[in-house]
């Protein structure tokens, strides 16, 4: 009974059966009669038009389907396969699903409450939790951004040192701007940094609303906050900002592009969860704009890796984005 072990399948001579390995891509899968299919991590699943062909190709009176696999998000075909044996609409179906449990001894509660400060709430539940990832939710409790409020407001390069213990600092900025035909703000902020007995907090130093969006506006605010905080990198977001981004190069000022929707949103926003939620991250009371951005900051799942974030029921979140992006030439 010994198997015929290839790169891509296994074959059983002796019970004429063959178990094939096949990429996740509807090509690949059409076409393939399937006695016995075999999903992993179904509900993370990007893209399930694969799954569902090979769902529909197990023909057989006696083919079976086997699933594990996290929850994933409400929208995913797990979910619903999930809620269709649990009310009782799916025959032959046998379904366990275990939410809000983790039998590894190795999580602990110490762990958990960790990961719960480092990731965005719906991504902690859908894998920690093994919650399914819904609507659109707030991303800071509001107590978390009063908790941000500060007093303390440098005004110039040597107040931010005194700020730290050992005099080490570091600044940056970031604009996010006004799409030409939406309701946008253009919007400009600084952030400073300070080390404090080994630990950095940060101080937001400049949050700036450009009502026109005016290029020498902007220009001159942006060479002011250069000289004046000798700002280490500024962080320009990758809408209506090319020609901005250009001048700054040739003007000497350190600059980078950042995509809103781009690879690094994830972690530059669960950057600033965790550093408001661990009292590190400090705004000036008068910045009322950002601090009401923050609290109705919103994000939902998008697929099994991706989250969208924005503001929720109508308001802005230009303030936020330049704030992330400031922090992440920083942090």
């Amino acid at each position: 009974w010994k198997p015929y072990i290839h790169r891509r399948h296994i074959y059983l001579p002796t019970m004429q059966s063959q178990c094939e390995a096949l990429a996740n891509n509807p090509r690949t899968v059409s076409g393939e009669p399937t006695d016995v299919l075999i999903g992993e991590e179904v509900g993370l699943m990007d893209d399930e038009r694969a799954f569902q062909i090979c769902r529909s190709q197990t023909t057989p009176l006696n083919a079976q389907t086997f699933i594990a696999s996290t929850v994933g998000t409400e929208e995913n075909v797990l979910w619903k396969m999930i809620l269709d044996a649990e009310e009782g609409n799916a025959r032959k179906t046998f379904c366990r699903y275990f939410k809000d449990e983790n039998p590894s001894p190795r999580i602990t509660d110490e762990w958990l409450a960790e990961r719960e400060r480092q990731m965005p709430p719906i991504q902690f539940r859908m894998f920690h939790r093994n919650m399914p990832g819904g609507e659109t939710e707030v991303l800071l409790a509001p107590e978390v951004v009063d908790a941000c409020r500060s007093v303390i407001e440098p005004g110039s390069w040597n107040e931010l040192e005194k700020l730290s213990d050992e005099n080490i600092v570091i600044t940056g900025a970031a604009l996010d701007r006004a799409t030409l035909e939406g309701a946008d703000e253009t919007v400009g902020v600084v952030v400073g940094g300070a080390l404090q007995e080994g630990v950095w907090h940060y101080y937001v130093l400049e949050c700036r609303t450009f009502e026109l969006s005016l290029e020498e506006a902007i220009k001159s605010w942006t060479m002011d906050q250069f000289l004046r905080w000798n700002i280490s990198e500024f962080v320009w977001e990758q809408y209506q900002t090319e020609d901005l981004y250009r001048w700054a190069e040739n003007e000497g000022i350190p600059s980078r592009f950042e995509h809103a929707q781009g690879g690094k949103q994830l972690s530059a926003f669960t950057r600033l969860q965790t550093l408001a939620a661990t009292g590190r991250l400090h705004i000036p009371e008068r910045l009322t704009k950002l601090l009401r951005q923050l609290k109705f900051l919103g994000h939902k799942a998008k697929g099994s890796r991706h989250v969208q974030f924005g503001g929720t029921v109508g308001e802005h979140d230009d303030a936020v984005y330049a704030l992330v992006w400031a922090l992440d030439a920083v942090a």
